[in-house]
C-alpha cells in the first residue's frame, strides 16, 4: 500500500476550490489504501475470521495478481469503503466473533466478483442473509430458497458467474423476479460520465435520511432524465468542475424524499465518492448539490492524507448554514463545500443561459463563506498545512468578491448572515462579538 503525500502546491490547488482531475484521482487512490489498511487490520486482529473468509482473501490476492486494475476498481467503490468503515467500528467495540463473521461474509461476494473481473476461475462458499445477497458492482440476487440464511456456492468460470447454480446476467438491463441489476446514470460529454445509482447495497444507508428502497423503472427514468439535463449545465458552465466530477463522483445513493418542495443531500465519511440525495427540484439545484457534496469528499480524502487541524479541538464556531456550533474540522468542511457552491452559482449568474435565482443565490452563499472563513483565519487549531490551506481559501473567497451583484441583493445577504449570527449567539447565551 502506497504512502500518500500532499505537496504545498497540491494544497494550494485544492484551496482554490478546485484541484483538477489528476489531483482528485490521487486523493481517491489514498482512500483505496485506507480501505485496504482497514481490511488488513480486521483480518489480522479482529475475531470471527473463518476458513471460507481466508479462502476468499486468497482469491482476492490471486485476482489482484492477475489484474490489479480490475480489483482496484472494486476497492475504489464507495460501498467497499462503507463496508470497511463498518468493520472498523465493529471491532473497536469488543464485539462477539459471530457479529464480525457476519460482516466478514461480504468478503466472499467481493472475492468472487474480483475473480470475475480479473478473468480467473474460483469456487467459494459464502452465506446468504435474509434470502438475498448483493454482488458488488453487479446487482442483487434473490434466491429460490425457503431458508433466509445459510451457505451459498459462488463460481467464477470465465466469462460467466454463478450463484447456487444460477448464472448472473451479464448486463445491467437484464431484470427478473430474482435479479435486480445495479443501474447507472449516464450523460454525454465532454466529459461523458457514467455513475452507478445504488438502491440495493446494504451498506448504502450511512446518511441522516433513510436510503430509498429499489427505484421503480419510471422513478429511475426520471433520475436519468434529470441527471442528464443537470450534467449539461455543469459541463457548459463549470467545465473544470465537470472534469473533477467525472473522476470523483463514483456513486449516487437515492434517499427517501420527506419534502416535495425541497431536497436534502449528504456524504459519508467512509464512502468518499458517493453522494446520498433525494431528487433536487431543479437542474441548477442538482448541479450545485453535486459540487457541494464532492467538495466534501475531496476535503475528506485530503485530510486523511494531510491533517489540516486538531481533530479533537474543542473550540466551536458560527456557520451561517447551521444552527449548531461547529468545530474547526466541520467549519473547514462547510467553507470548502460552500466555496464550490458559490463558484457554481457565480458561473450560472454570469453565464448566458439565464438562471433567475442565480444572482440571489450567489450573493447569499458568498456572504456565508465570507462570514465563516473569519473564524478559520483566527483559529489556533490549524496545522501549518491547515494555515496555508485557509490562506488559500481566503484568496479564493476574495476573488468571488470581485463579481458585481445588485447592491440590494448584497445588503439582503449581509443582513441575513448578521441576523443568523445574532440568533446563534443568543441560543448560546453570548453577548456581542463573533
Amino acid at each position: 500500500m502506497k504512502l500518500h503525500r500532499l505537496s504545498a502546491a497540491d494544497l494550494d490547488l485544492l484551496a482554490s476550490g478546485l484541484g483538477g482531475p489528476a489531483l482528485v484521482d490521487d486523493l481517491l487512490r489514498g482512500q483505496r489504501s485506507r480501505r485496504l489498511m482497514i481490511l488488513k487490520l480486521v483480518v489480522d486482529h479482529g475475531p470471527g475470521l473463518t476458513a471460507d473468509h481466508r479462502q476468499a482473501l486468497a482469491v482476492l490476492a490471486a485476482a489482484d495478481q492477475r489484474d490489479h486494475a480490475a480489483v482496484a476498481g472494486l476497492v475504489d467503490t464507495p460501498m467497499f469503503g462503507s463496508w470497511a468503515g463498518a468493520l472498523l467500528r465493529l471491532i473497536a467495540g469488543e464485539p462477539e466473533p459471530s457479529d464480525v463473521a457476519r460482516q466478514l461474509d461480504r468478503l466472499v461476494p467481493y472475492a468472487v466478483v474480483a475473480a470475475h473481473r480479473a478473468g480467473i476461475s474460483a469456487e467459494l462458499v459464502g452465506r446468504i442473509h435474509r434470502g438475498e445477497l448483493v454482488l458488488p458492482t453487479l446487482g442483487r440476487l434473490r434466491l429460490d430458497t425457503e431458508q433466509q440464511q445459510g451457505p451459498v456456492k459462488f463460481v467464477s468460470r470465465p466469462p460467466g458467474l454463478w450463484v447456487d447454480g444460477r448464472e448472473v446476467p451479464a448486463t445491467d438491463s437484464a431484470q427478473s423476479p430474482h435479479w435486480q441489476p445495479l443501474r447507472a446514470l449516464r450523460a454525454p460529454g465532454p466529459p461523458a460520465v457514467t455513475v452507478p445509482i445504488d438502491d440495493i447495497d446494504p451498506c448504502r444507508g450511512n446518511y441522516h435520511i433513510d436510503a430509498s428502497p429499489r427505484l421503480s423503472s419510471p422513478a429511475f427514468n426520471r433520475w436519468q432524465h434529470e441527471f442528464a439535463s443537470t450534467w449539461q449545465i455543469v459541463a457548459r458552465h463549470v467545465p473544470r468542475r465537470a472534469e473533477e466530477l467525472a473522476v470523483a463522483l463514483r456513486t449516487i445513493v437515492p434517499l427517501r424524499k420527506p419534502n416535495l418542495d425541497a431536497a436534502r443531500s449528504a456524504t459519508s465519511r467512509d464512502a468518499v465518492g458517493a453522494i446520498g440525495l433525494d431528487l433536487p427540484v431543479s437542474a441548477a439545484e442538482f448541479a450545485t448539490t453535486l459540487v457541494h457534496e464532492i467538495q466534501h469528499s475531496k476535503l475528506t480524502a485530503a485530510m486523511d492524507i494531510e491533517p489540516l487541524c486538531a481533530m479533537s479541538g474543542e473550540a466551536v464556531h458560527f456557520a451561517p448554514w447551521r444552527s449548531d456550533p461547529r468545530p474547526v474540522a466541520g467549519l473547514l468542511q462547510g467553507v470548502y463545500a460552500f466555496l464550490g457552491v458559490a463558484d457554481t452559482w457565480r458561473a450560472l449568474y454570469t453565464g448566458s443561459d439565464g438562471f433567475p435565482e442565480a444572482a440571489r443565490q450567489f450573493a447569499n452563499v458568498r456572504a456565508d463563506v465570507r462570514a465563516a472563513v473569519e473564524a478559520l483565519v483566527r483559529s489556533d487549531e490549524l496545522t501549518p498545512a491547515g494555515r496555508r490551506f485557509v490562506d488559500g481559501l481566503s484568496v479564493a473567497i476574495d476573488d468571488l468578491g470581485t463579481v458585481s451583484v445588485a447592491r440590494s441583493l448584497v445588503t439582503a445577504a449581509e443582513t441575513r448572515v448578521a441576523a443568523k449570527r445574532v440568533a446563534w449567539r443568543r441560543r448560546r447565551g453570548l453577548a456581542d462579538g463573533t
